[in-house]
């Protein structure tokens, strides 16, 4: 299974000439009614999508004219005989319907994406903003990063122009909708233009976030390695780490001189953070993949999760398909035969994907047990999987120590809180833990945890669950660190 991203053709593009507004209202129309009929007169139906009627009237025009709805007119007779008043039913076409349907099944937010459709708790000063955030919805992976979208085919979808577009982005990155989490960087040696990621922020009800403290470091994801790895590979270090490292040879006619120069592009400030933030959304993408949760085979080793981590990362670093293509098929059987400079690029991104991938791995083993306990205890899996950066976990727990006698010997032995014994002592302790959110039907009556062990640790009172896992205690907080970052 491999990493798709949003390879759909969007009903919105095929409407070339039709105002944002317009575009807007076929797909709330879609999405409200999909297709049934709507049937009242248009005063009605802008009070039903929030629009003034002269925009109603317009929209509904284009529409009908374009071929993706129907008009089937009718004669209603108000209360006043003599003031009869013209009533119509409107229905999506079978065409219409279907490229609704396709471009909506593609979206992993079907619920938010209804909020920002529907929602008024956000005063809008246009509808263009509406529609370029529902598109933004559309373009999210389930880890809710718009990443490797091009803005051409956004300035398609919404029919906005570059203006408008950096207009309404600093209108919804202002009012805190969305999250602007990497800049766009420039065309380089290794990628064509890579477009800024945004990162949406879930606001539908129809989801319960839970936030979930894992004992990992606190640093997790936020620091990855590999760009030293990049710097790394010149002949000299391959030769010596060849065997344990299993990885491409610097097999061409650049020295290495060259070729470290070469690998230096990747420090270009605005290349790392957007490849760091990539990694981050990688990671939570892995951990929302089916085989995270499959105990048969152990993470590290999953084939079918590698080649997923690997093609969201060509993905999202939008590289060239003659690039990708060129780097899968360097390897060969003998070694010495040098390679043309053509392929120094080739080398050098498959090295970055390879790393980047078994470091993404490993991230993502790291996460995969307390998942695992999380599902097998609470009986229910997560639809989406963030973290809350910058913040961590904190929980204080009543321990019990009770002294055992054996061979004459005393011992002490660390027991949980219900165990009996005369001799006891108590003792506070204080845990700090790693905060993913965790994205769960609302119908889920879960509340914050922590894994522990082999145990959750949650509020104390709260008795939803009944399992020996899961142990109630005095309180868990979350605290904003000084100095995290994302």
């Amino acid at each position: 299974m491999e990493y798709k991203g949003h390879l759909i053709v969007n009903v919105l593009e095929s409407m070339t000439d039709a105002p944002p507004e317009t575009r807007l209202l076929l797909l709330q129309w879609a999405t409200l009614q999909g297709g049934l009929f709507i049937g009242g007169d248009i005063q009605d139906l802008s009070k039903l999508f929030k629009m003034p009627k002269r925009t109603i009237t317009a929209g509904l025009h284009y529409l009908v004219q374009e071929g993706y709805m129907l008009k089937f007119p009718n004669l209603d007779v108000s209360p006043s005989s003599d003031k009869p008043r013209s009533r119509f039913h409107f229905q999506l076409t079978i065409e219409g319907y279907r490229r609704s349907q396709d471009t909506l099944a593609a979206c992993g937010f079907h619920e938010e994406l209804r909020y920002v459709l529907f929602g008024t708790s956000l005063k809008l000063p246009r509808q263009g903003i509406r529609l370029q955030w529902a598109c933004l919805v559309l373009l999210a992976n389930k880890a809710g990063y718009a990443i490797g979208y091009s803005t051409e085919t956004l300035k398609k979808w919404s029919g906005l122009s570059d203006k408008q577009l950096e207009q309404n982005w600093n209108f919804l990155v202002k009012a805190g909708e969305i999250s602007l989490v990497a800049k766009e960087v420039k065309n380089s040696d290794f990628f064509v233009a890579l477009p800024t990621m945004y990162k949406i922020r879930p606001r539908s009800v129809a989801l319960n976030c839970v936030n979930f403290g894992v004992p990992v470091q606190q640093n997790h994801l936020q620091e990855f390695n590999f760009l030293r790895d990049v710097i790394s590979f010149n002949h000299k270090f391959q030769q010596q780490q060849q065997k344990q490292q299993q990885i491409p040879l610097q097999n061409s006619v650049l020295d290495d001189k060259s070729y470290l120069a070469m690998a230096k592009g990747f420090l270009d400030p605005r290349l790392r953070v957007y490849i760091h933030h990539l990694c981050v959304s990688t990671v939570l993408l892995g951990l929302s993949h089916e085989k995270v949760l499959d105990t048969s085979q152990d993470i590290l080793k999953n084939e079918t999760l590698q080649r997923f981590i690997r093609s969201a990362l060509e993905y999202g670093l939008c590289m060239p398909e003659s690039l990708v293509i060129s780097a899968k098929g360097l390897h060969s059987k003998d070694c010495n035969v040098q390679q043309s400079t053509e392929n120094d690029t080739a080398h050098l991104i498959d090295f970055a994907l390879k790393a980047l991938t078994d470091e993404l791995m490993f991230k993502i083993a790291e996460f995969a047990p307390f998942l695992r306990l999380f599902v097998r205890e609470y009986k229910v899996s997560p639809n989406f999987v963030g973290w809350l950066p910058g913040h961590s976990m904190h929980s204080t727990r009543t321990i019990k120590f009770a002294k055992v006698e054996k061979k004459s010997e005393q011992t002490e032995a660390l027991v949980g809180d219900d165990v009996c014994s005369e001799q006891q002592s108590r003792e506070e302790r204080e845990f700090t833990t790693f905060v993913l959110q965790l994205w769960l039907p609302a119908s889920a009556k879960v509340k914050d945890s922590m894994a522990l062990g082999a145990q959750i640790l949650t509020y104390q009172g709260w008795k939803w669950v009944n399992s020996p896992n899961i142990v109630q205690v005095n309180d868990i907080k979350i605290h904003k660190m000084r100095f995290g970052c994302d």
